[in-house]
């Protein structure tokens, strides 16, 4: 345990070690980047023999990452086994994982990152039960996530389309157009990640409160099938059919992978040609600016 918050770290493969001394690893107190904002750059611009300068604006930096930890074991060859176990968990090639933090009132967060060095030692001091190091991870996204995502939806097709305020949405057997609001009220905008299920075509999903608009009617639109599952990853910026094929040329010219805002959002869907197998829902983690 780190100052009474406890903290794991999630491998690429999505195995998690526990770093609180249940087993061979203790993160100690002194760890900087875990808790805190993230770092910002601000960008300015200055008016020749006027005074001060113009902020034009800001962004979050890469959030560096520094977590002492204690590898202990009772012989020198289970010590160098878990530092062997580790030092896998942690390889950057691997792909990036996650700082998993659990916070005294037990919200859990996942900070992604990137191991970038430290976790080294001089095996030639002969034998000792401990070896102290300290971890060094890049966040290249600096923001903390839920480990789990809000859902919302699914929204089924029903035999006639009904208009609500909030969920649930039912579908209308030929075409849909619907509303349903969301409040993120995490600390800055959410990606959505779409699923939607044929039959459908023509579909469209608005952001109302920012004004922004995704639609696949471009170069020639989308027809879903029955069977056809489409998913929306604004985040990654993919548009995959049955988990495979990209689909993005198909978004068109004025479609924006919008996020949701910090915040209330008011939030309509469209689509023609749906059936009883049609339906649409939406996931999205809250995004904090600390653990």
């Amino acid at each position: 345990m780190a100052g009474h918050r406890l903290l794991s770290w999630i491998d690429a493969s999505g195995a998690e070690w526990p770093l609180n001394g249940e087993t061979y690893y203790l993160a100690m107190i002194g760890d900087t980047g875990i808790t805190g904002m993230p770092p910002y750059v601000m960008t300015e611009s200055r008016t020749p023999l006027a005074d001060g300068a113009v902020l034009r604006y800001t962004l979050a930096d890469v959030r560096p990452v520094d977590v002492p930890l204690l590898t202990k074991a009772s012989s020198y060859a289970d010590l160098f086994a878990a530092f062997r176990a580790l030092s896998a968990a942690l390889n950057p090639k691997a792909g990036p994982g996650k700082l998993r933090t659990t916070a005294p009132d037990d919200t859990v967060r996942d900070l992604n990152c990137t191991y970038a060095s430290g976790y080294e030692h001089d095996w030639s001091q002969g034998f000792s039960d401990h070896m102290p190091a300290v971890l060094v991870f890049r966040a290249h996204d600096p923001y903390y996530y839920d480990p789990v995502a809000t859902q919302v939806g699914p929204f089924y097709a029903s035999s006639a389309p009904t208009f609500f305020p909030i969920t649930p949405i039912r579908l209308g057997s030929s075409s849909v157009l619907s509303g349903f609001s969301v409040d993120n009220d995490g600390d800055i905008e959410a990606f959505p990640v779409w699923t939607i299920h044929g039959a459908g075509s023509a579909i469209t999903l608005t952001n109302n409160t920012t004004g922004k608009s995704l639609a696949l009617t471009g170069n020639g639109g989308l027809t879903l099938g029955t069977s056809d599952v489409l998913v929306i990853d604004t985040q990654a910026r993919t548009v995959l059919l049955n988990g495979s094929t990209s689909e993005y040329s198909k978004l068109s010219f004025a479609s924006s992978l919008w996020t949701l805002a910090q915040g209330f959002n008011s939030i309509s869907v469209s689509m023609t040609g749906t059936n009883s197998n049609s339906y649409i829902s939406c996931q999205y983690k809250r995004r904090w600016l600390g653990a």
